[in-house]
């Protein structure tokens, strides 16, 4: 919560970028019959994390506390807050900072990070030797579709999302070394902009869903030797570790945190399954993950397990550096993904086949730093999505996604964001041809205020062309969404 950073892409060392997950969301889990899912996420880099769920980060045990937004360079995004999380790993952190905290062993100075918050250490830190970290925060935002779409009456909505997360360093607790117990809780409120009045397929925001209270998560992760390996198993989001950018993590756009034909299992309904990821080398790391096939975000995650099938999904990230001082940070994703249950061809011939599947790429790149100073801060980052699915069973064939992210644009505001976003959904050619169905396009624009060391605001405007595909009137969404970390 989330979340989201833009993200880990603003950090030079890799080695912390452990946990960085996406924003996520759609409505679509439970509005289309296929199963695309759109999320705005932020991934990690190493455990690597994903906001799409909400938070930015997973714990990592031993972890001390997450440093304010103004203290870490970056906004705070309560939907991707998933406990202590290492901030100073940004890409645009400057290394002497890391460098400095590491040698810091001052009790106040450790205690200094949750000035962050709304209320400070003594409602986050708790439990035998302080071994269990809470995070707590608000998501609200106020949307309005002037024009096009479905309709233009009265088409103002209200949507917010409360995070409440524990988590557990197993070590303190009752000394398992590298064990983090993790459980997340969340009440998602209010109306659909998408629904009731853009019509969109990509959802325009990344909170839309039906409302619901739930546990979306719990999970035990385990490291192991110096943590270059790692598993987790629960009821999780994928999309906390895969399939997610961390440049495209401060966009409302859901297809900007999840690619929209790559069925995970996310927000609102994550799923039970099982996941490794190993540091292949200093600039590789491998993921793996199966989980449920279908699943129920309202449910422990056992109803109906494995009764539709299997998603299982690989990805690799390469981590690259160019630049004369190795400066320019990025992060290079290649996935696959698998679904074993049957799925129905488009053409309305009633054949079926087992085994859909896809590919996808995400990459991050910074491509500058301001005065080319590796100490700097402030810069700009580039982002590109594609996914394909084969067209004869899925909605969407392919998708395109792209944008920048600029820290520190405007003189005296080195905190704030501005970001702008391009997102293309194809449907199927067999979609095309039957049902006349062509393309959606959004181009989102949004700029991020640090108002406090614990709220931001984030004023958005999205252009949505061919809203669902099917000669929709164009829409002009505006949007205010603000965040605060209790």
């Amino acid at each position: 919560m989330p979340r989201a950073l833009p993200s880990a892409i603003f950090s030079d060392d890799f080695s912390n970028n452990r946990f960085v997950t996406p924003k996520k969301c759609g409505s679509r889990m439970n509005r289309r019959k296929l199963g695309f899912i759109s999320a705005v996420t932020i991934t990690s880099l190493l455990p690597l994390e994903s906001d799409a769920a909400r938070f930015k980060g997973y714990p990592q045990p031993t972890m001390p506390p997450p440093v304010s937004a103004n203290q870490n360079h970056e906004p705070l995004h309560p939907h991707e807050l998933r406990g202590p999380i290492e901030r100073e790993s940004q890409l645009l952190a400057p290394q002497s900072d890391r460098e400095q905290k590491a040698e810091d062993t001052d009790e106040a100075e450790v205690d200094e990070p949750w000035s962050g918050t709304l209320f400070g250490e003594r409602f986050h830190v708790f439990g035998p030797n302080q071994s269990v970290t809470g995070e707590f925060a608000y998501t609200g935002e106020v949307f309005n579709n002037a024009h096009g779409g479905i309709s233009t009456s009265g088409a103002t909505a209200y949507r917010g999302n409360l995070d409440l997360v524990l988590s557990i360093d197993m070590d303190a607790c009752v000394g398992i070394p590298g064990g983090t117990f993790f459980i997340y809780g969340q009440n998602n409120h209010g109306r659909s902009i998408t629904t009731d009045y853009v019509g969109d397929y990509q959802t325009l925001s990344n909170l839309d869903a039906d409302p619901f209270s739930q546990i979306s998560e719990y999970w035990w992760m385990q490291e192991f030797g110096e943590g270059n390996l790692w598993f987790k198993l629960g009821k999780q989001d994928a999309n906390a570790d895969f399939c997610a950018l961390d440049l495209a993590g401060d966009f409302i756009g859901s297809s900007f945190g999840v690619i929209p034909n790559v069925p995970l299992p996310t927000f609102p309904s994550p799923g039970m399954g099982a996941a490794a990821f190993v540091n292949w080398s200093d600039s590789l790391t491998l993921k793996a993950g199966i989980y449920d096939g279908d699943p129920h975000g309202g449910a422990w995650g056992f109803d109906n397990l494995g009764s539709n099938g299997t998603f299982s999904i690989f990805e690799a990230a390469w981590q690259p550096r160019f630049g004369a001082n190795a400066q320019l940070t990025g992060v290079y994703r290649l996935g696959v993904w698998r679904h074993s249950e049957d799925v129905e061809h488009l053409d309305g011939s009633g054949q079926s086949r087992t085994d859909n599947h896809g590919i996808y790429t995400a990459i991050d790149q910074l491509v500058y730093r301001e005065n080319d100073d590796p100490e700097s801060d402030e810069g700009m980052g580039i982002f590109f999505q594609y996914g394909w699915a084969p067209e004869q069973y899925n909605e969407i064939g392919h998708y395109y996604g792209g944008g920048l992210n600029y820290k520190g644009l405007i003189p005296g505001r080195e905190d704030d964001y501005i970001g702008l976003g391009y997102a293309y959904a194809e449907w199927s050619r067999t979609l095309q041809k039957n049902e006349g169905y062509s393309y959606e396009a959004v181009v989102e624009l949004f700029y991020l205020i640090q108002v406090t060391d614990y709220m931001v605001l984030q004023p958005d405007l999205q252009f949505i062309s061919n809203p669902g595909g099917l000669d929709g009137r164009d829409a002009l969404a505006l949007g205010l969404r603000f965040e605060i970390v209790l």
